[in-house]
């Protein structure tokens, strides 16, 4: 059994916790620019249909989850709201999480400074 099909039989992915968290750092990230263009959001959507992780999540789902780390962020900042997400995950969700994030940030070719900032939290 790998770890997703552990997590799910333990009832730990019904809330989507763990997406969100995994997700917080690319979200943090589509953002920091300042603006969350149409192709960092395709992209996001098309890197998560070959994970494990989001088997089963629907495009509104991902939606949701979107929304919701966007409204943490306004509310408490990137700093805290990534440093939240990455202390609930395991050090190989970290590493997924980053991964997300780098691929958001280079998507158009250059990671602007405040894109580069979101990478380093």
């Amino acid at each position: 059994m790998n770890l997703m099909e552990r997590l799910r039989a333990a009832g730990r992915l019904s809330d989507r916790t763990l997406q969100r968290n995994v997700l917080t750092a690319a979200i943090s990230t589509m953002v920091a620019d300042g603006a969350v263009d149409r192709i960092e959001r395709k992209l996001l959507r098309d890197m998560l249909v070959p994970s494990p992780l989001f088997a089963g999540v629907s495009e509104g789902e991902i939606e949701a989850i979107q929304l919701e780390v966007l409204d943490a962020i306004e509310a408490r900042g990137h700093q805290a709201v990534i440093a939240e997400a990455s202390a609930a995950l395991s050090p190989a969700l970290r590493e997924t999480a980053l991964l997300f994030a780098m691929r958001i940030a280079f998507i158009d070719g250059v990671a602007d400074q405040g894109e580069i900032n979101s990478l380093e939290q």
